[in-house]
């Protein structure tokens, strides 16, 4: 077909080539940044749990900190107990061998 074609008309035909080729390339393009807002958009999101997930570390991890430290309390309540039924029961083992009585009794 380009054989065919003359000065003028061979310029013309090559303009219109460019012209197509430019719209193309256009559309093409748009098609880029469409694709690239929406991996933006993911990476955005991405992010967005990303600070959920610390807060939420974050957040768990004093939790478990106040629990240790219940189970803390709870440890040092019972040995205080232990000791206190101990006491009580030499008392009580005393008061039967008419030596002491226990307090309260």
């Amino acid at each position: 077909m380009t054989a065919k074609l003359k000065g003028d008309e061979l310029t013309e035909y090559g303009f219109k080539r460019v012209v197509e080729q430019m719209q193309e390339l256009t559309l093409a393009v748009n098609d880029l940044k469409l694709i690239l807002g929406q991996i933006m958009t993911h990476l955005r999101n991405i992010y967005s749990e990303s600070d959920k997930i610390e807060h939420n570390t974050f957040i768990a991890n004093d939790s478990l900190i106040h629990i240790e430290h219940k189970i803390d309390q709870i440890q040092a309540n019972t040995l205080t107990t232990s000791l206190n039924v101990i006491r009580l029961g030499q008392k009580q083992e005393e008061s039967e061998d008419g030596s002491v009585r226990p307090e309260g009794i």
